[in-house]
């Protein structure tokens, strides 16, 4: 039989072995748990990407004209889903919607992000339209990309029940 003091000195190894074993499974969790909120954020950037400057060139610019409106709507929405499904499904949205669109309603419809879809598509506006509908997009409170592009589908969209009656009154 081991005497007592060997016995001792295995429980003593085995007791070390096991706290070294509980730091690296530490260390292990912690580096999992990195690496995850790592992904999150990559994840989370991808979808509040602002829209690719160089792939907005052929979109051209918006003067106002009612027979422009469908291809320059279905250009940025086209090159807004290439580069942010996220933005391109906040245009959509924003098309439906019949009353303006407020902070309130953003933060609702998208959460953190809706503030920050709203100015990338502000700012992105600002640079493909001119005439009647800059001015229109300047009449936007607060940066506010959405309303602005709701204000403008609703105005030049001939699907729209407000954009029908102002041609039926054009033709009288």
């Amino acid at each position: 039989m081991a005497s007592e003091e060997v016995l001792k000195a295995i429980l003593d190894q085995n007791a070390q072995f096991m706290v070294n074993m509980q730091k690296q499974q530490e260390a292990a969790m912690q580096a999992l748990i990195e690496t995850l909120m790592k992904a999150q954020n990559k994840e989370r950037e991808s979808k509040t990407k602002g829209l690719d400057e160089r792939k907005f060139k052929e979109v051209g610019v918006f003067g106002g004209s009612e027979e422009q409106w469908k291809e320059f709507a279905l250009k940025f929405k086209a090159v807004a889903k290439e580069t942010n499904p996220l933005i391109f499904e906040a245009l959509k949205w924003a098309e439906g919607e019949e009353n303006e669109l407020t902070e309130t309603d953003l933060d609702i419809k998208f959460g953190d992000q809706g503030t920050e879809v709203a100015v990338t598509v502000y700012n992105r506006l600002i640079h493909h339209l001119s005439g009647p509908a800059l001015e229109m997009h300047q009449t936007v409170l607060g940066e506010n990309g959405l309303e602005a592009w709701r204000s403008l589908s609703k105005r030049y969209d001939p699907m729209t029940s407000m954009r029908g009656l102002q041609l039926m009154m054009k033709v009288m």
